[in-house]
């Protein structure tokens, strides 16, 4: 009985800790990217609503006069590494990956990128 209360404690305690803001609801088009501006070495950071996760970041670059210019700086398009998570419930990271690896669901919890499977004839088998 001890033991089952417990587990309920820590239960209780896991689910506390969770915020609202780390959960996803499905939808990937409300994520948000960062934006840059500024001027020299003052820059700030502010997070915009309208954009989805694979859109490259927009800097605005000022250069001693009071024009600005955009520059879109371009992620990593590569995607997730072969054996690396790529899913699963409360996993915010990315979600496509590499090329020649493919997505598979494990459980709710994770998905990982396995590699494609490679033609076996060109395998050397050994035997001894």
């Amino acid at each position: 009985m001890t033991s089952l209360r417990l587990l309920a404690m820590l239960l209780l305690l896991a689910m506390t800790t969770i915020h609202a803001a780390n959960l996803r609801n499905g939808d990937d088009s409300s994520l948000p990217f960062r934006t840059v501006s500024g001027s020299g070495s003052d820059s700030s950071e502010h997070s915009s609503d309208n954009a989805t996760q694979d859109s490259p970041s927009v800097s605005s670059v000022s250069q001693g006069s009071s024009e600005s210019k955009n520059v879109i700086v371009e992620e990593e398009v590569d995607g997730v590494r072969a054996w690396a998570q790529c899913g699963g419930l409360y996993y915010l990271g990315k979600t496509k990956c590499q090329q020649h690896t493919f997505c598979k669901q494990l459980s709710e919890f994770i998905s990982v990128c396995f590699p494609e499977s490679r033609p076996t004839e060109k395998v050397i088998r050994l035997e001894l």
